[in-house]
């Protein structure tokens, strides 16, 4: 099967840690603002503090994350085509 180049997807995944590198578990990530596609994208760390965000289209997304006693974060990143991005944050 032929995808066209707007079916083509990619993902963004990483971690949140503390700055002494344990894992945040539970923390809150969404794909926010003018996004290329922001509706109810979001995803929760695990215990190891790992994130997936999936089936994105192209593009340059703003992804803001959440932890309970925690500052919360904005990070950039781009989105590639069949690619994975890595986007880690540190609170």
């Amino acid at each position: 099967m032929n995808l066209k180049p707007h079916e083509l997807k990619g993902s963004i995944n990483g971690k949140v840690i503390k700055t002494d590198s344990s894992p945040i578990i539970d923390a809150y990530l969404s794909v926010s603002g003018n996004s290329p596609n922001h509706i109810d994208i979001t995803a929760l760390t695990n215990n190891n503090g790992e994130y997936e965000l999936n089936n994105l289209r192209p593009g340059v997304y703003e992804i803001e994350m959440y932890a309970e006693g925690f500052p919360s974060q904005k990070k950039t990143v781009k989105v590639f085509a069949n690619k994975i991005s890595t986007l880690n944050f540190t609170v």
